[in-house]
């Protein structure tokens, strides 16, 4: 038991969680729900699985751990209003495992593959709640109140990321977010930092490890850049402002990746 209940498996347990919390938060208005949601996260995750195993099968891709594509499939379902047309959910399956197969490097995905779905399915017209994230009912610690979905969200999450040696990342971001929305907006950000989606953002998405670096002093900058593209993708009403910040800092790690790959390749000759 202990040799399968390996960080990334704790991951996806953790996922499933808040995928049955957040299905029973919506399901309370609507019973409905439930199998609308089921529906849909069973296209999700076969659309990209048969998707991926066609690929396989030609010979375009080569095999990749199942968890991967499980976590990625939870975070997608997680950041969507479960009732979403089934067609979305469709697309959202065949998107996420075409951009992490075929937009990539050597070393992996060049862009977090759940935030670059998101993004192009913005452009479709829908736009995600972050239901999964933030579910009510909420504890009221703060004004506006803190997501039971938190109380897992920390301590499992923050686990995970602790073993894959990414908190430096989310120090680094929280570190820089927080003053700066200070300083920008003039209103205190306890909300933001606690009631559920900024932690699940940075905690689970952000440390994705193909598109994160693994240095420390790395993850410092990666983080703090994060931080400053989260308060001026806000600041300028960008999109989906998380999602945003996110690609653009996917970007310029693998930007950085190439310079300096390119300068050992240079001393090599």
């Amino acid at each position: 038991m202990k040799k399968w209940l390996v960080p990334i498996r704790i991951l996806i347990l953790y996922l499933g969680l808040l995928a049955v919390g957040a299905t029973w938060s919506w399901a309370r208005a609507d019973g409905e729900i439930w199998s609308a949601a089921i529906l849909n996260l069973s296209i999700l995750l076969t659309s990209g699985y048969l998707l991926y195993r066609g690929l396989l099968k030609l010979g375009a891709i080569k095999l990749t751990r199942w968890e991967h594509r499980v976590i990625t499939s939870l975070i997608l379902f997680l950041l969507f209003d479960p009732t979403t047309p089934w067609f979305v959910f469709l697309g959202m399956g065949i998107l996420c495992e075409l951009g992490q197969r075929f937009i990539r490097m050597q070393t992996g995905p060049i862009f977090n593959p759940a935030a670059l779905t998101t993004l192009i399915v913005c452009f479709w017209g829908y736009y995600p709640v972050w239901a999964g994230a933030s579910f009510s009912p909420r504890l009221p610690l703060v004004e506006g109140g803190v997501s039971l979905a938190m109380l897992a969200t920390l301590p499992v999450a923050g686990y995970v990321a602790h073993t894959y040696k990414k908190l430096p990342i989310v120090a680094a971001a929280g570190a820089v977010f927080t003053p700066l929305y200070f300083l920008v907006f003039k209103a205190n950000p306890a909300f933001l930092v606690l009631e559920g989606t900024l932690a699940f953002f940075l905690l689970v998405m952000a440390v994705e490890p193909k598109t994160s670096p693994t240095s420390r002093k790395e993850q410092y900058l990666y983080g703090g850049v994060l931080g400053v593209f989260i308060i001026i993708s806000q600041y300028t009403y960008a999109i989906e402002p998380y999602v945003i910040s996110l690609l653009g800092v996917n970007a310029l790690f693998q930007l950085y990746r190439w310079a300096v790959l390119k300068r050992w390749l240079v001393k090599l000759t």
